[in-house]
């Protein structure tokens, strides 16, 4: 009897199973569809790998920018062996404003916006011994005041802005040996006074902004130098 009790209790459960199975997977698939057209109607469309891993490309307006010391106290701190670099954009800079600075040995990154600074000037920043980066834009130094430059031996990149720069001394910018990226910006510098630079076989970079250089005056000295990089 227990036996026989056993198997009709089997089939039972046989016949319950897809009853019990049915309602479970038409109830999970009408989730995952109100799932997905909540999803699609509120513009909510799963990241790929690259979305989630890309980084931010911007900068909220609120984001504090830490204000420049002011030119006195970076000259101090070089001065006092706590910085290597001075960094200036806020105001204008003249040649009374260097006379502190022939002196900074040690200094090895100088960064000056709206100048004023003249052949003088240029020749009191020349003195850096140290300087492996200078960046100094809307000058007054002409082409007679880059006879100071060959004298920073370890001058590793040069931003120069001047209009009274025409051209021939792009020759002396040409005696750094040590120059692997140049920026030219704000000269009526022309073809023929690109090519002074056809035997700097170490430059790496030229930026050319704002210059009366041609594709062809390019073309030129890249034939010259064909590892050099120019962005014009």
């Amino acid at each position: 009897m227990l036996n026989a009790r056993n198997q009709r209790k089997k089939p039972l459960a046989g016949a319950l199973l897809p009853v019990f199975t049915l309602p479970v997977f038409t109830l999970a698939g009408a989730l995952l569809g109100l799932v997905l057209m909540l999803m699609f109607s509120t513009g909510c469309k799963p990241q790929s790998d690259s979305a989630s891993k890309r980084p931010p490309t911007d900068v909220t307006p609120n984001t504090p920018i830490e204000p420049e010391e002011p030119l006195a106290v970076q000259i101090a701190d070089v001065v006092a062996g706590k910085s290597g670099e001075i960094r200036f954009t806020g105001g204008s800079v003249a040649d009374d404003d260097l006379s502190a600075m022939g002196e900074l040995n040690s200094l090895e990154t100088l960064v000056l916006g709206q100048t004023d600074i003249t052949d003088k000037g240029l020749a009191t920043l020349c003195r850096l011994s140290s300087l492996k980066t200078l960046n100094i834009t809307k000058t007054q130094v002409s082409d007679r005041g880059l006879d100071a430059l060959p004298q920073l031996k370890n001058l590793d990149l040069l931003r120069l802005g001047s209009e009274r720069i025409k051209g021939p001394g792009l020759a002396q910018i040409a005696k750094i040996s040590s120059l692997r990226q140049l920026i030219l910006l704000d000269m009526p510098i022309d073809d023929d006074a690109l090519q002074l630079l056809k035997d700097m076989t170490q430059l790496e970079s030229l930026y050319l902004v704002r210059t009366k250089v041609t594709d062809k005056g390019v073309a030129r000295l890249t034939e010259a130098l064909p590892d050099l990089h120019v962005h014009w």
